[in-house]
């Protein structure tokens, strides 16, 4: 008997130990080598965590005591529900090829919320919102009914997870691709999740650029929140803009060239997870490089990106300001400038105020910088701009503008007319820009005020059209000469009085300049201008010495021009000795002169005065006319012909 119990005592010690044997060698195998999950055990529990209308798909998953959880090739579809019936496959929203739970089951019995260590996952991609943010096309989603705001609260059971980190290897976020990002603390809560001190690094060919941030899902109010910041360059953050189908921000994005040092930028996001609203908020601080080809020093603004749904409104606004630039030439930009396409209408809302070159003004908000206002430039230092309202970015759309403005310079010219001390209110209405309040001086002296107009309809610049209308008091005879190109003598002289001109802006249009006007002239050398050397060398050689008493120093006349031609009537020139009274035409195209003349005597103490009196007195219309004359050829080159001499004093003829 004892030998029974001997030896069944010894079977149960080496069954026993032959148990624990299997059982370490077993704990062993779990602990060394991997084992793959069975893939009905995978089906299901990624069945459990899929919803109604997103899938959670993977090829395997395997499990090692000492590693974890490895998933292979996990996805995430959005079934696409929210536009009606599906009617096409679902689309990826999200995938990794690997992704690695590493879990401590040495705390398993004690609590749940802390076996979680740490994620790993590779290549991971997120490459647009849900489906619900953005609005289909006949591309896209053929057959799909018309788009209507999506409110539908993300909803998800989260477990009590204490902080565990997280590695993105090889990751693209929403166009944003990284070699590595580490978020050292992920604290998951059964409203939401943090996300803290989560860093990105951008290797470029000549520096690391870094960005750090924290973000937020708040599940009980539906809103996704984040502060990130740190240097990018302009390359790293488009394609953000491209993924989340921010078009009309492209545009201020790609205007930024040969910028050679990363930005620093801050940047704040919140996305409503119930209607998908979106803003992103960047605090920007460029140096360098170029705007619309406009040179910079340095730029401190922000960009607040919004966009938003109702029913079946779009909205999409890009806001840059408020914005403090300096340009290259020591110039300086402030204001705001907000680009708004609303149901694929796109305006540019102005409020700024600068002192730039207007050109680089134009460029900068790239609108009407296409030569519309070439007939304006400030030659010297830069102008005083002021900008209210908005502009239509399509040339279609651009009824809808609506734009007051101030013009302020110390030198420039108006259809080259120079002008100084210069200032100007302007308003532009659809195609039109009109100026109003308008005053200047001219380079010499004297004051002019009034008023313009610049048409361009349907937005095409050969079919612009302008008008002036201006007064002036006391201008320098020798400034209008010169920018008419006429010849004005010793350069003495003022002009005063009241002009308006309208024609095409197109080059060579000149044939159809349209006006009129009334012009004095008072303390002028006009008897020395080319249009009257005919009658004072005529005067010379018939009458010795009287050429060098004529003096035309007053002059006023009435014009209207139509088709290029210039009518006179009324033309009053006068001196101490002689008065000359013209009325005729001179074609601004061929320059040609057709004018009649009549020159009458003003003073009876000249001889020519006391010869003519004695025997014209009886006949008082008379008595004051000394000949009468034709005037002809260029402007440069006029022609005189003398056709009537009622005194017969001199011989009629023809002088040049």
């Amino acid at each position: 008997m004892k030998a029974f119990i001997k030896v069944l005592l010894r079977v149960c010690v080496y069954s026993a130990l032959a148990c624990l044997l299997f059982l370490f060698l077993a704990l062993c195998a779990l602990v060394c080598f991997e084992q793959t999950v069975p893939r009905a055990l995978l089906d299901r529990v990624l069945a459990g965590v899929s919803t109604a209308d997103y899938l959670v798909r993977a090829d395997a998953a395997t499990f090692r005591f000492s590693r974890g959880l490895r998933i292979r090739n996990l996805r995430i579809l959005d079934k696409g529900r929210q536009y009606g019936p599906k009617t096409g496959p679902a689309v990826t929203v999200m995938s990794a090829s690997q992704v690695d739970v590493e879990l401590d089951l040495r705390r398993l019995p004690w609590s749940r919320a802390t076996i979680l260590r740490g994620v790993t996952l590779v290549d991971f991609r997120y490459p647009r919102l849900p489906m619900g943010y953005y609005i289909p096309d006949s591309i896209e989603f053929p057959g799909q009914p018309d788009f209507r705001e999506v409110d539908v609260p993300l909803k998800l059971d989260l477990p009590e997870l204490r902080p565990f980190r997280v590695r993105l290897v090889h990751p693209e976020i929403l166009g944003i691709a990284a070699p590595l990002v580490e978020v050292p603390f992920v604290e998951v809560m059964g409203d939401g999740l943090r996300v803290r001190e989560a860093s990105l690094r951008w290797p470029d060919t000549d520096e690391t650029m870094t960005v750090t941030g924290n973000v937020t899902l708040d599940l009980r109010d539906q809103l996704l929140h984040g502060v990130v910041g740190g240097q990018a360059r302009q390359h790293n953050m488009r394609p953000l803009l491209v993924a989340l189908d921010i078009t009309n921000s492209y545009q201020f994005i790609d205007a930024f060239t040969k910028v050679e040092k990363p930005v620093d930028v801050t940047c704040t996001f919140d996305v409503n997870l119930r209607n998908n609203d979106l803003r992103i908020l960047l605090d920007l601080h460029p140096q360098g490089g170029r705007h619309h080809g406009v040179p910079l020093k340095r730029v401190d603004g922000k960009v607040d990106i919004r966009v938003f749904v109702r029913d079946t409104y779009q909205n999409a606004r890009v806001t840059v300001g408020p914005l403090v630039g300096a340009l290259a030439d020591g110039s300086a930009v402030e204001g705001t400038l907000v680009y708004e396409n609303t149901n694929d209408v796109a305006t540019v809302f102005f409020d700024v105020g600068t002192r730039a070159p207007l050109r680089d003004v134009l460029a900068i908000a790239d609108v009407m910088n296409d030569g519309t206002l070439d007939g304006l430039a400030v030659t010297n230092g830069v102008p005083a701009v002021t900008l209210n309202g908005r502009l239509a970015v399509d040339p279609a759309q651009a009824a809808r503008n609506d734009l007051h403005g101030t013009l302020a310079f110390a030198q420039g010219s108006l259809f080259g007319i120079p002008l100084r001390e210069a200032s100007a209110a302007f308003h532009v209405d659809g195609t039109t820009v009109t100026f109003t309040n308008a005053v200047a001086r001219g380079p010499q002296g004297g004051r002019v005020a009034g008023g313009g107009v610049i048409a361009v309809p349907e937005s095409r610049r050969d079919l612009a059209t302008f008008g002036i209308d201006l007064t002036g008091e006391s201008l320098v005879l020798a400034d209008l000469a010169q920018v008419f190109g006429v010849d004005h003598g010793e350069r003495r002289g003022f002009v005063s009085g009241h002009v308006t001109l309208s024609g095409p802006l197109e080059t060579n249009a000149v044939a159809r300049l349209t006006g009129a006007g009334h012009l004095v002239c008072r303390d002028g050398h006009l008897a020395q201008m080319k249009l009257f050397a005919g009658l004072t060398d005529y005067l010379a050689k018939h009458v010795p010495g009287i050429s060098e008493i004529v003096n035309l120093s007053e002059g006023a006349l009435d014009f209207t021009l139509r088709d290029g031609v210039f009518s006179a009537t009324n033309v009053v020139v006068s001196g101490r000795l002689l008065s000359v009274r013209a009325e005729g035409t001179y074609d601004l195209v061929k320059d040609r002169l057709d004018f009649r003349a009549r020159v009458a005597l003003t003073k009876n103490d000249s001889l020519l005065g006391k010869l003519a009196t004695p025997i014209t007195w009886p006949f008082s219309n008379l008595a004051q006319v000394l000949l009468d004359f034709g005037i002809h050829g260029s402007l440069d080159d006029p022609t005189w012909t003398y056709s009537r001499n009622p005194l017969g004093l001199l011989p009629v003829g023809k002088e040049r």
